[in-house]
């Protein structure tokens, strides 16, 4: 539970196919419920409906898995804020319910072990950086998140930890920590989330989460990975087809449906550049050209610029590479404001010549007056002379 959201999650449910199973759920100062979920292994399986008595809830359960419930609380969760040093430098705020209290010590105890490993890779610092929960109306494919505007002003921000990480296997949340600190870092090293490279933000993220948890030991999350690799595989049968990833270029055009395999391209793309240029070293060899870069130059924001960073960092020209994952890679964004510059200007031309040509006619018909008819002196038209309001606009006119 957090602020006036929350969830119920059963253990893993097994049943007897012949056998009748009735699930009951009683839940406690409720205003309303958003979802009932029969989750099974990690696929959601349906909504279910639930039947109520005075006992609460009730479910005929017919499959093996867990039952979700997500609410609305009535009362508003208070909240207590923990504060604590992970580094000479950096502070951590946790604002967490009381009974979340060792849940909010273990993603502590976690960034005071990873955030010197992050703060090495990037070559920046934090002052600060602040925890927050949060449960989504529905059944979430996300399990955190940063806001955006604070990563593209290179700000320190708020990273937002789904809660339902409490009931997940070890390394998810550890795994999510990281991931969302990554954007954080890349934001202070000087480059964008903006479409044409949140692709990039997100596999980095994926990427340095995956070496730094798994390293770390937290064995799980090779899942994870496995998960996205078998995914490209499906999409590009089997690497085959690799110019199908190219899709991921500008992320603000993705589908609902196409989010999450895009997350997997994105990682399966930095992992074989970082396979082959150095592992986490070219990480932070990217990190030291991101921030000499955007110290001169300005914000890395667009695909062109961001391959010129790229190729300092593994000092060779990726432009072919990025080719065969169907990327245009001569697309920035100074490009797309000029097309916006010019489209601006070509109707102002076209708004021009048309008022001319108006002028031009109204003039003409002023030269060119019929026997019996007269002009409307507000809109121009030629109408009858013994017209006292004008048929075009009208206007009533002073009698002939």
């Amino acid at each position: 539970m957090v602020k006036k959201d929350a969830w119920f999650m059963s253990p893993h449910l097994e049943m007897d196919e012949n056998s009748e199973c009735i699930v009951n759920v009683k839940l406690n100062e409720y205003s309303k419920i958003n979802q009932q979920i029969n989750l099974v292994g990690n696929a959601l399986k349906n909504i279910i409906p639930f039947d109520s008595n005075s006992s609460g809830l009730y479910y005929h359960a017919s499959h093996p898995g867990r039952i979700i419930i997500l609410y609305k609380l009535k009362e508003k969760v208070p909240e207590i804020e923990l504060d604590d040093k992970i580094d000479p430098n950096t502070t951590i705020k946790i604002y967490t319910p009381k009974f979340y209290l060792n849940f909010s010590r273990r993603i502590i105890d976690f960034y005071r072990k990873m955030y010197p490993k992050m703060s090495e890779i990037f070559g920046v610092d934090l002052p600060w950086i602040k925890v927050e929960y949060f449960l989504p109306e529905d059944f979430p494919k996300v399990f955190g998140y940063v806001p955006g505007y604070d990563i593209n002003e290179a700000l320190p921000t708020t990273v937002h930890v789904n809660l339902a990480l409490s009931r997940y296997v070890i390394g998810y949340l550890e795994y999510t920590a990281t991931h969302e600190l990554v954007h954080v870092m890349l934001g202070k090293v000087g480059v964008a989330a903006m479409s044409q490279t949140r692709w990039f933000h997100e596999g980095m993220a994926e990427y340095i989460a995956y070496e730094i948890t798994y390293d770390m030991g937290y064995r799980n999350v090779s899942m994870i990975r496995d998960d996205h690799i078998r995914i490209v595989n499906y999409i590009t049968n089997n690497g085959r087809e690799l110019n199908k990833l190219g899709f991921i270029q500008n992320w603000n055009l993705l589908r609902s449906d196409e989010i999450g395999i895009a997350y997997s391209a994105s990682f399966y793309i930095i992992n074989s550049i970082a396979s082959k240029y150095g592992g986490l070293d070219f990480c932070r060899k990217f990190a030291y050209e991101a921030r000499e870069w955007s110290s001169s130059h300005g914000r890395i924001d667009n695909m062109k610029t961001l391959l010129k960073v790229l190729n300092k960092a593994v000092g060779t020209d990726l432009s072919e590479q990025f080719k065969s994952y169907g990327f245009n890679v001569e697309t920035g964004g100074r490009s797309i404001f000029l097309l916006g510059y010019f489209i601006i200007i070509l109707v102002s031309i076209v708004l021009a010549i048309i008022a001319l040509t108006l002028i031009k006619i109204r003039k003409m018909r002023r030269k060119e007056t019929p026997q019996g008819m007269k002009i409307c002196k507000y809109c121009g038209s030629i109408i009858p002379k013994e017209s006292i309001i004008c048929p075009v606009c009208l206007k009533k006119l002073e009698e002939s």
